[in-house]
């Protein structure tokens, strides 16, 4: 009966033994297909990568990032303008239009002044006596009058 007992323990404690090598290699078989579907998830991401780099490249990347850079500039030009009423831009261009009108406006009048002024002579000036009316003024001094006081 002891015997039969230590036998009865030495194969419980074998069979033991055995599930657990099982377990163990359960656990080892699912280790491995997480790898390998980790693995083959790596895989496909690199072949997307790779799909996407064919069709856009670095070269289409740059373009793109300065076609943004241009339209987002024009976006910050345009909020200017709404922000400000549009002074900055239409006060310049009104400037200029202004400054073309009065430069116009110059040249047409110094035209007409030019026509409606006589010719200049272009000969020797005659000469005016001076003398005359200065003697008359010595001569007409007042005379002194007698007042009541």
């Amino acid at each position: 009966l002891l015997r039969l007992r230590k036998y009865k323990l030495n194969e419980a404690s074998n069979v033991e033994n055995q599930l657990l090598s099982v377990m163990q290699m359960v656990e080892t078989i699912q280790s491995k297909e997480n790898e390998k579907e980790v693995l083959g998830a790596m895989k496909n991401g690199k072949d997307m990568l790779e799909a996407m780099h064919n069709e856009m490249g670095i070269d289409d990347v740059l373009t793109l990032m300065d076609e943004i850079e241009e339209h987002s500039e024009i976006e910050n030009k345009i909020n200017d303008i709404l922000t400000h009423g549009g002074a900055a831009a239409v006060d310049a261009d009104v400037e200029d239009e202004l400054a073309a009108l009065e430069k116009e406006l110059l040249e047409e009048e110094g035209k007409k002044v030019d026509e409606q002024l006589p010719e200049a002579p272009t000969g020797k000036l005659p000469t005016v006596a001076t003398e005359g009316p200065k003697q008359e003024e010595a001569q007409t001094e007042p005379q002194r009058v007698a007042v009541a006081s």
